[in-house]
Order: C-alpha cells, then sequence, then structure tokens
C-alpha cells in the first residue's frame, strides 16, 4: 500500500501546482452521463484556489447522446453556474 499512497500523494503535488499555475481548468465529462464524470472535488478545490479561476465543463462524446443537450440545457449546471453553449462537431461540420 505504500506505493499507491506514495503515488498519490505525487499526483496530489502536481494537481496543486496546476491548479495554482492555471487561470482555466477544463473538466471533461462523458455527455451520456455528465454528472458521474463531474469532480466536486475538484471544482471546490479550484474555487477555493482563487476568485479569478475558471472551470469550463467540455461535454464529450455529444454526438451520440440521446439528446441534443446544448438546445435542452443541463438543468443540473445551469442552476450553480453561468453557462455558454458551444456545440462543435466534426462529423456534421458545426461549430468553431
Amino acid at each position: 500500500m505504500h506505493g499507491a499512497d506514495s503515488s498519490r500523494r505525487a499526483f496530489y503535488r502536481e494537481f496543486v501546482k496546476v491548479v495554482d499555475a492555471s487561470d482555466v481548468i477544463i473538466e471533461v465529462l462523458d455527455a451520456r452521463d455528465p454528472a458521474a464524470y463531474r469532480s466536486p472535488d475538484v471544482e471546490r478545490y479550484v474555487r477555493a484556489a482563487g476568485s479569478n479561476k475558471k472551470i469550463i465543463l467540455l461535454l464529450n462524446k455529444i454526438g451520440v447522446h440521446p439528446f441534443c443537450l446544448p438546445r435542452h440545457g443541463w438543468p443540473v449546471h445551469h442552476e450553480r453556474f453561468s453557462s455558454v453553449n458551444i456545440v462543435v462537431s466534426r462529423r456534421r461540420s458545426v461549430g468553431i
């Protein structure tokens, strides 16, 4: 167990360095079940690290989701954060 504990501490040290050095943190979520892939601990740490830091929730696999999330919205996200929905699809040649 010593190796796993050491790896966790090393990961945490690197995580803190990245958050401290960043203005924006991108959290990649699977669009099929975004709530299951969110990390409240990471989001809480980033918000506590500085009011100027922003979190971008990036939905991956949006094309395989049964509903168009940007059209219908994502209620859990909209309740707590301001948001801008941008759809990018290589398959449909849409977006940036």
